[in-house]
């Protein structure tokens, strides 16, 4: 994850640091911010990117 801070900003590579922090939320189990980000990949209009990422499974705490 200390990879993934150290990128710069720009957009193209925002999103792409964007999604490691999601599969980095889903590892750590930190439901909350995975799915803030997809519902900001939907605000945005990436809902098909979106529906292919792995789901937020909260039962699995």
């Amino acid at each position: 994850m200390n990879f993934a801070n150290k990128i710069p900003n720009d957009f193209e590579i925002t999103f792409h640091k964007l999604i490691i922090k999601y599969y980095s939320a889903l590892i750590n189990k930190n439901y909350e911010l995975a799915q803030g980000i997809i519902d900001l990949l939907q605000i945005c209009g990436y809902q098909s990117y979106a529906d292919m990422l792995p789901q937020v499974n909260r039962g699995s705490k």
